[in-house]
């Protein structure tokens, strides 16, 4: 018996996270945790979580392709487009379109997200839309400089949460 797949997952960072496809338009991510699959619907904002094997059957993987590609900076900030459109700054961020018609812009560099259901996570290049929508900290020029602002925003998050349950005596 043959599985039928109704969305395709494109690995992006090997076994870690993919770019969910329907008809070969982006509807989503999933992002492995070590322990589950979580999926983030680009349209209604939602996560699912799956196992190994839910995954497996929900989803068909294919890998992009290995060859390098030279990509674009905005203002010293990297991109994943190999030419940009439209660039300019909006509210300090820099944003550029993949496309010269496109009105759906992205921004440049790496970003913390706060997602009330997945707390703070990183993302590369998302939408202004994305940015406009949530609580976010950057741009950063590295993975490593967004990984450690929000490993700061958890750390003071929980030394405020616990500060707010001591009690002093008068």
């Amino acid at each position: 018996m043959q599985v039928m797949h109704k969305f395709t997952a494109k690995n992006i960072i090997k076994d870690k996270f993919w770019i969910i496809e329907l008809n070969g338009t982006n509807v989503g991510t999933v992002k492995f945790t070590g322990s589950q699959y979580v999926y983030f619907n680009n349209d209604t904002k939602k996560t699912l979580s799956y196992t190994e094997k839910e995954f497996k059957n929900e989803f068909k993987t294919v890998n992009t392709s290995t060859t390098k590609s030279v990509f674009v900076d905005v203002y010293g900030y990297t991109t994943n487009c190999e030419e940009v459109f439209n660039v300019r700054t909006e509210e300090n961020i820099p944003v550029y379109t993949k496309t010269k018609t496109s009105s759906n812009y992205f921004a440049a560099g790496y970003y913390a997200i706060y997602f009330p259901s997945i707390k703070w996570s990183s993302a590369h290049c998302p939408r202004l839309k994305t940015l406009k929508s949530y609580p976010f900290i950057g741009p950063f020029k590295t993975e490593e400089d967004v990984n450690l602002a929000m490993k700061r925003k958890r750390y003071e998050e929980t030394t405020s949460s616990n500060n707010n349950n001591i009690s002093i005596p008068q």
